[in-house]
């Protein structure tokens, strides 16, 4: 029921989607204690590597629905949830042969990527009943694999199922990312995607999807694209969730699918220097004809200074500084979306 990730939406959030920079798709738990104070400041030096930062980690429902994890329909641009699936299914004798044993585990079964390299599945089914339950675990590793021309994915994920429901549809996983690695030649961009984070992915509606992701350690997040080069790192606490419904039409629109986002914790950036608080003021919205969300309001708060970038439209972003933490926002800039991401 997550939102499928299009080829130019992928493309704007490149490399993130198109990684998809995220796995984001399952998992339990909460607040695995304090978060860390800010250490670096806010200032008119770092703002613009803030607010990219800030951006950069909403992007929770996109890396969700990347890698197929929760939802059996959801795909990426590089094809990782197919592969999955695929890699996972193996071959009717490999699994019937598994399956004599109580604890199955199914692989490591190997396949060959569409256009080049290899991808290696395995499947931990505790119980042996051949569906996915609570304690089950997959993972996958990507070896120079080619979905599609000119897209390379490298690298190991997994992921540990902590609930599955039928009704309504409730999924939850431990997932890990090791080495996850994208790269795009035709668009000149790359991710990277190291760490782990708690995943729960609902379904409260026909139309509607809400995934929650809760980071108990770090995720980090490298990318580089023409306009920028950032490794966003999401540290203890950090909270996103994403609500898609896939039936929401954008105003005078045909074409139906939204995702809205809040976010809340600490972010690093080595381009800012160091790590803020981030807070979600008014959800990030984007709609799948969009190539940016269209609304949206978030601030960051370090050390001394705090910033607050209003989504304006779906072209332009302003940022808005307080660079002494008094209140007052002395200084104001429009930025279009493509300096941004």
């Amino acid at each position: 029921m997550q939102p499928n990730v299009t080829g130019r939406r992928a493309a704007r959030l490149a490399p993130l989607a198109a990684l998809a920079l995220a796995l984001v798709a399952c998992g339990g738990g909460g607040d695995s204690g304090t978060p860390p104070p800010p250490n670096v400041a806010v200032t008119a030096a770092n703002q613009d590597s803030v607010t990219r930062a800030g951006m950069v980690s909403m992007q929770g429902g996109v890396l969700g629905s990347s890698f197929g994890i929760a939802s059996a329909d959801s795909a990426s641009p590089a094809a990782v949830g197919p592969l999955l699936r695929r890699a996972l299914a193996g071959s009717s004798k490999r699994v019937a042969a598994a399956r004599k044993t109580v604890a199955v585990v199914v692989g490591p079964i190997t396949d060959a990527c569409t256009v080049s390299g290899t991808f290696t599945g395995t499947i931990d089914d505790r119980n042996n009943d051949g569906v996915l339950n609570s304690g089950d675990s997959i993972s996958i590793t990507f070896t120079n694999c080619v979905e599609v021309a000119g897209e390379v994915l490298n690298g190991r994920m997994a992921a540990t199922y902590t609930q599955v429901v039928a009704t309504p549809v409730t999924i939850g996983a431990t997932v890990v990312a090791e080495n996850l690695s994208f790269t795009d030649a035709t668009t000149n961009t790359s991710a990277s995607l190291n760490g782990g984070f708690n995943m729960t992915y609902t379904e409260p509606g026909a139309t509607v999807a809400v995934t929650r992701i809760v980071v108990p350690d770090q995720l980090a997040l490298g990318a580089t694209t023409p306009v920028y080069s950032d490794t966003v790192t999401l540290l203890d606490g950090y909270t996103v969730e994403s609500t898609y419904d896939s039936s929401a039409l954008p105003p005078g629109g045909a074409t139906p699918g939204r995702t809205s986002s809040t976010a809340s914790g600490p972010v690093a950036s080595t381009a800012a220097g160091g790590f803020v608080r981030f807070t979600t003021i008014e959800p990030l919205v984007q709609y799948d004809v969009d190539d940016y969300p269209r609304s949206g309001r978030f601030e960051a708060v370090g050390t001394t200074g705090k910033l607050r970038a209003t989504v304006l439209s779906g072209t332009e972003v302003q940022i808005e500084l307080d660079a002494n933490g008094d209140g007052t926002f002395e200084a104001s800039k429009t930025l279009p979306w493509t300096d941004l991401l």
